[in-house]
């Protein structure tokens, strides 16, 4: 990626690691780069994608510059991204980055603390709240309570909000493909892109709670992907078809379009 602070332009390689806290303390991590530079009191520091840059792992870069605020809060932190969602210029509102350096951000929103900002990007990257509990040896309890909070503040109003946006983040893992669902499958996955929550989308499609939990199984195991942020992310990027069996089914292909975010 291309670093700039100030007038001074340089690279910087763009972490290789989803996990957010893996090689953040190395010389080459942002917050190292940067503060070796000393840079004056409010200078600019502007990261964007070079032309061509493959798979970026946005979080844990999100997360370096979060960390860099933290030991610097003078500086003005902008980030460039080949897409745009309103839901994505909410999450750099709050974590006190800007889209581009022309942008002028909100001043009443409320910015994430530093515990909130790791619980939330952790979250976008698919990690379960009771496995972020564990690694971060705190009670189930309280990461709740930091990820509401942290979702509040960036309004994401249910998990759903929440998956589409960590879905918009993790990219194109999976290559477009043909996927037959059957009609069933079909309509819970329409569901959780919508509410995002296995309860809702029950009481929605009058089934029972462990029917949908087990149909949500079944379409994770056939989209080959561990957690929901995944699967969002492979509805967007596979072309669902209603699944061919002896006995017809009207409808056609099931349409994601209404939730997907514009796309530069």
């Amino acid at each position: 990626m291309r670093l700039t602070v100030n007038e001074h332009t340089g690279y910087f390689p763009a972490p290789k690691e989803q996990d957010l806290l893996r090689n953040i303390a190395t010389a080459d991590s942002l917050p190292s780069i940067v503060l070796k530079l000393h840079p004056a009191a409010e200078s600019a520091v502007r990261l964007e994608p070079l032309p061509h840059t493959g798979g970026i792992n946005w979080l844990p870069l999100l997360w370096q510059l979060v960390v860099l605020k933290s030991c610097r809060h003078d500086l003005k932190l902008s980030l460039l991204a080949p897409f745009s969602a309103p839901a994505w210029h909410r999450l750099l509102n709050v974590l006190n980055i800007a889209p581009g350096l022309a942008v002028k951000q909100p001043q009443s929103l409320p910015l994430l603390t530093l515990t909130e900002s790791r619980v939330l990007l952790t979250l976008l990257g698919g990690m379960h709240p009771w496995q972020l509990a564990a690694r971060m040896n705190r009670d189930i309890r309280t990461i709740s309570s930091h990820k509401k909070r942290a979702m509040d503040k960036a309004g994401l109003q249910h998990n759903g909000e929440l998956y589409a946006l960590g879905a918009l983040l993790y990219g194109p893992q999976h290559a477009s493909a043909q996927i037959a669902l059957p009609t069933a499958e079909q309509q819970v996955l329409a569901a959780l892109l919508h509410n995002g929550s296995v309860t809702a989308t029950a009481r929605l499609l009058g089934k029972s709670v462990k029917t949908v939990s087990g149909q949500k199984h079944n379409l994770m195991r056939r989209l080959n992907v561990p957690h929901e942020v995944a699967l969002f992310a492979a509805a967007e990027h596979c072309n669902i078809e209603p699944e061919k069996t002896p006995r017809s089914h009207s409808g056609g292909r099931v349409s994601f379009n209404d939730r997907r975010p514009l796309r530069q």
